[in-house]
């Protein structure tokens, strides 16, 4: 039995008084808890063996004898569920995100809450219970020290899942220049946007989008809309796009069933045309505003749809070669223009997104700095000193 943020809905009462009826004893993914301890470096060691081995539930409120729910405990302290959020992102490295419901109970007139905490499986992907400096990996019944080999195996294993990241955005983008993608846009100078779930190569997903037709029309957008408006479901999952009067294809997303996102769009880069020929310049603050505001929305519908963390983001702008930033123009600066980047495509650093409520602005600035680097700029002049996007 796994209680995964879906089910939350139907969680009450009821439900916990069934798990003592039956006898529903602790296992793997399942562990009951009278209270929290005040420990917090215990509490985060339990937290971290559920992600260092299969995921799983902890319950808290709940009493156990001889590893079985034998009486509900209801807790009555205040600011439970920030203590255990806060924990789990700052007593664990790298951070958790967990989710966590409150249950309200009354038993024999005693008032209180059952707190149920969902943790992801993060396997290979190891997390350090802080305080204690050690490893920890959920057993049948308890959370135990990891041993050096087995620590040593799950660091091996992530690094393969570097290059498995690596080639999968390699073989995506061969695919999209080639025009093997799903739909084959219009120009060659495009912006491809991937977010990849770690677990989508790591675990076999199939997420029901047919369940999450609002989550879908809500923020399933492609990076520029601008033309005609298509959707529909396909065999790979979600696809939207946009197209002009002659149902060319300029823009597109695809939300895979596994979590995946590839946004393509040729929209946002084109040559400017003057009289001696095209100017390739390149918007950055549009382009930069436009990629934040996108993103962001996608990690609402991956929240939305309980995909786990890790996601890693990964920028390319293909066929850039010979486009510039006008400097003076957009940032009244002596010279007139950057240096023109010199290669066909940039393919830009990845960002690793491990908490659903992160700042995506401040997330971006390594890739932007990229982008103007490619520029023969020092970084992005749209931040501030403190690494803040400049919203005017």
């Amino acid at each position: 039995m796994l209680i995964t943020p879906e089910k939350f809905n139907e969680i009450n009462q009821e439900f916990l008084e069934s798990l003592i009826k039956n006898g529903i004893e602790e296992n793997l993914h399942l562990d009951y808890k009278e209270k929290v301890v005040h420990n917090n470096a215990e509490v985060a060691k339990d937290i971290s063996s559920f992600a260092n081995g299969d995921g799983g539930n902890i319950i808290y409120g709940i009493k156990e004898e001889d590893h079985k729910p034998k009486e509900i405990i209801p807790i009555n302290e205040k600011d439970i569920r920030e203590r255990i959020d806060q924990i789990s992102k700052n007593g664990i490295d790298p951070p958790l995100e967990v989710r966590i419901l409150p249950v309200d109970v009354n038993i024999n007139s005693t008032k209180g809450q059952v707190f149920i905490v969902y943790i992801p499986r993060k396997y290979p992907i190891l997390h350090q219970a802080k305080k204690k400096k050690r490893y920890y990996i959920r057993t049948e019944f308890t959370s135990t020290p990891m041993s050096n080999s087995e620590i040593k195996l799950a660091f091996n294993l992530s690094y393969r899942l570097d290059q498995k990241l690596e080639d999968y955005r390699m073989e995506r983008l061969s695919k999209i220049i080639e025009g093997k993608a799903q739909l084959n846009v219009a120009n060659l100078t495009r912006i491809v946007l991937q977010m990849i779930p770690i677990n989508s190569l790591t675990q076999s997903l199939n997420i029901p989008l047919d369940s999450y037709s609002d989550i879908l029309q809500r923020y399933i957008f492609p990076i520029q809309r601008y033309g005609y408006k298509k959707w529909r479901m396909n065999l790979d999952g979600f696809i939207h796009w946009y197209e002009d009067e002659k149902t060319n294809p300029h823009s597109y997303v695809q939300l895979y069933r596994n979590g995946i996102i590839e946004a393509v769009d040729c929209y946002l880069i084109n040559p400017t045309e003057k009289k001696n020929g095209p100017d390739y310049i390149l918007n950055i603050t549009y382009i930069e505003k436009v990629l934040i505001n996108v993103i962001q929305k996608y990690f609402k519908a991956l929240k939305a749809l309980n995909v786990q963390l890790p996601i890693y983001v990964f920028l390319s702008f293909i066929s850039v070669k010979n486009y510039y930033i006008p400097l003076e123009f957009q940032f009244k600066l002596i010279k007139a223009k950057s240096d023109l980047i010199d290669r066909e495509n940039v393919m830009l650093p990845s960002i690793k997104i491990e908490h659903y409520d992160i700042e995506i602005d401040r997330a971006l600035k390594p890739c932007f700095d990229a982008l103007w680097n490619a520029c023969g700029q020092p970084y992005s002049l749209n931040y501030d000193e403190n690494g803040k996007y400049k919203s005017d």
